[in-house]
């Protein structure tokens, strides 16, 4: 297929399903890999770190413009990019950022807190009337809600879906403050298993699991470590820092529990994560910087951002650093430090990084830097023009920045389908069927087009785990007519059509298991309409002498 017409061809398809996203709740994002962020921090570690390549220059793919200010830092699963605004959840496409659907969740009006959470096709998120709302992926139906009870209590912290529960934080504003827990409840019933009510004060940083153990930080200063053994907890041990407010979310890596701390200590700590034991700590030279931002950690090396009263805004530690505590500038420093960004590199204040295979990802003041992991380096800038953005996102190799006032953002490339076209010689006539799929497309078969109105085909991806695949197929409309009925591995599935007046293309998604080939049938109801009587007359009697033969053999028997 030529240039032109492969160009022509990747424009008609996206077009047609843009118009088709308006119209829907289905997405149908194009893509060759699929590299989720579906919970804050990237996964239940909250390491931050996305195993991804990122683009190489600030270009942007689209930008949403938001109905008011406030949209959320977003997360993205399953091609759509998730984001909250007051108490509106918004769904996107990933590939154009079309709005796919909104809706409001609860009845109150309460703005939605801490950012939502994606597990197994539902949706986690809190507000500040303290529910936790459970909600159906595909259109933002709820299944169950969980209330804290406070009056005053409010749900801060982004859930956690790990051992089939959903863990969060609460915070109880009233004085004095009596309901601050940190709640498992069941993923699928909404029914409360047990809750910890240990916690001194507001829970705000969000919890972080690995394995059956739950790490989480509040503000009486402690950082605290449960053991989930199924239907209760064991409280292993807590750790006390000179702070009085931890914002930062702990992230669990290699059997350490890293996190920054406010004023008073201006420090990053890594302890056991066993026994809650001290292993290092970095102090900050400015006792009046604060670490409220949470860190990102890959490859061994801790990246974190003071997000108040400091000097150099980025800094890149040995997480396997000697035990000890290491003080900024001192003569032992280099056994943890790798490198920090020089005075006045980047604009100020800074969010919590991002880290991929090859750069660190960064908001500072109205900019987005793309940074050198290996020295802080700029690789690119964006500028934003004001200020307030929220912290990156990465998924699919693209970054993605909700921008306080009203935009979301996402910098990077348009990723093709791959694209099939098959020849048809049918009835004395020519014609050329299109397939797109986000997966390998084989044994296209037109065999059935006259006598059964159909064409199927195979489609199998080589992705690892059960993912959402998407295929459509362009027909033209003489040689096969609507309404059209699509079945996978003998499965009806919802489809959407988009008819130009001359072809017809038929979007449709389904579950694509790992490593396992689907045969695809696509049904008309009309055929070639130029299908010469004498060749109908043909099938006909040969359909028919089958029969009576095959009646014959049954009498003999």
């Amino acid at each position: 297929m030529g240039r032109k017409l492969k160009r022509r061809y990747v424009l008609f398809t996206l077009g047609a399903i843009l118009s088709l996203a308006l119209l829907s709740n289905i997405a149908y994002g194009l893509y060759e890999n699929m590299q989720s962020w579906p919970i804050y921090r990237h996964d239940w570690t909250r390491s931050g770190y996305a195993p991804v390549t990122t683009p190489d220059t600030n270009a942007t793919l689209w930008i949403w413009e938001a109905p008011s200010r406030g949209p959320s830092a977003p997360i993205i699963a399953n091609g759509i990019v998730y984001t909250t605004l007051y108490d509106t959840l918004y769904a996107l496409d990933e590939t154009t950022g079309v709005e796919l659907w909104h809706l409001k969740v609860g009845t109150s009006g309460a703005e939605l807190t801490g950012g939502p959470t994606y597990a197994d096709g539902k949706l986690y998120v809190g507000n500040r009337d303290g529910y936790v709302y459970c909600l159906n992926a595909s259109n933002g139906q709820q299944l169950w809600y969980w209330p804290t009870g406070a009056v005053y209590g409010r749900v801060e912290t982004s859930p956690v879906v790990a051992n089939g529960k959903v863990y969060f934080g609460t915070a109880d504003y009233n004085y004095p403050s009596e309901k601050n827990y940190l709640v498992a409840i069941n993923a699928t019933t909404g029914v409360q298993i047990w809750r910890y009510t240990g916690a001194g004060d507001k829970i705000l940083a969000s919890p972080s699991v690995d394995g059956t153990w739950i790490f989480f930080a509040s503000n009486d200063g402690k950082v605290y470590a449960l053991n989930d053994t199924g239907g209760s907890f064991q409280l292993k041990w807590t750790f006390t820092t000179s702070s009085s407010v931890l914002t930062s979310t702990p992230c669990v890596n290699s059997g350490k529990v890293i996190f920054g701390t406010h004023s008073e200590d201006h420090s990053i700590f890594a302890l056991n994560k066993t026994t809650g034991d001290l292993i290092w700590q970095y102090v900050l030279k400015y006792t009046y910087s604060s670490i409220d931002n949470s860190v990102a950690v890959a490859n061994d090396v801790v990246y974190f951002t003071p997000s108040s009263g400091f000097s150099r805004p980025v800094y890149a530690l040995n997480a396997s650093a000697s035990p000890g505590i290491y003080n900024e500038g001192d003569i032992n420093e280099d056994e943890i430090l790798i490198w920090k960004c020089p005075d006045g590199y980047l604009s100020t204040p800074l969010t919590s990084p991002a880290v991929t295979n090859d750069k660190l990802i960064v908001v500072g003041g109205n900019f987005l830097y793309a940074l050198n992991i290996n020295d802080g380096t700029k690789i690119w800038t964006y500028d934003f023009v004001s200020s307030y953005p929220e912290e990156p996102v990465i998924a699919d190799g693209r970054i993605f920045v909700a921008y306080y006032y009203n935009r979301i953002y996402c910098f990077g490339d348009f990723y093709p389908p791959n694209l099939y076209s098959y020849p048809v010689s049918v009835a004395e006539h020519d014609y050329t069927v299109k397939i797109w799929a986000n997966a390998t497309c084989t044994d296209f078969d037109y065999s059935s087009l006259l006598s059964e109105k159909k064409l199927t085909y195979m489609l199998k991806a080589n992705w690892v785990n059960d993912e959402t695949a998407m295929s459509g197929i362009t027909v033209p409309n003489e040689m096969l007519g609507g309404p059209y009925t699509v079945t996978v591995d003998g499965g009806e599935v919802s489809t959407i059509e988009y008819d130009n007046g001359t072809h017809t293309t038929i979007n449709f998604t389904y579950l694509q298991l790992p490593q396992d080939a689907h045969t695809i049938e696509v049904t008309g109801s009309t055929v070639v309409p130029e299908f010469p009587q004498f060749l109908m007359l043909t099938t006909l009697m040969a359909g028919l002498a089958t029969v009576i033969l095959a009646k014959k053999k049954m009498f003999r028997k």
